[in-house]
């Protein structure tokens, strides 16, 4: 499972999740990666992540105003609707999640006698 920095995209250009695949593909450390076609890379989409982002950054702002419930001096009705819009966040960043890593990058090698190619998403 890739850093959600490394998004694929579905126009089909190379992505910054297909480039790391690839420098992860030709090296373990400093030696050369044996048994390159053991290794699978999930990566998030990347409109798709942009989803996931904003649910995050709406999350931890509920989570912040809910912690600070004494001292923003919110009324009961008030703390409610920030612990609810905290608990709804939750529940879509975790969704998000789920449906934001939907690319698999794997190397392929059509003829065993040639080197790996770039990994397809």
């Amino acid at each position: 499972m890739l850093h959600p920095r490394f998004t694929c995209q579905k126009n089909g250009t190379e992505a910054s999740a297909q480039a790391f695949a690839r420098d992860a593909l030709s090296t373990k450390g400093s030696a050369q990666r044996r048994h390159r076609n053991a290794v699978v890379f999930l990566a998030p989409d990347a409109r798709r992540m942009e989803e996931l982002e904003a649910a995050a950054r709406e999350y931890l702002a509920w989570k912040r105003i809910a912690g600070r419930a004494k001292e923003l001096d919110l009324t009961p009705s008030q703390v409610t609707l920030a612990e609810t819009r905290q608990a709804e966040n939750d529940r879509a960043v975790t969704q998000r999640i789920d449906t934001s890593y939907m690319w698999v990058i794997f190397p392929s090698q059509p003829n065993a006698d040639r080197p790996h190619s770039a990994p397809g998403a």
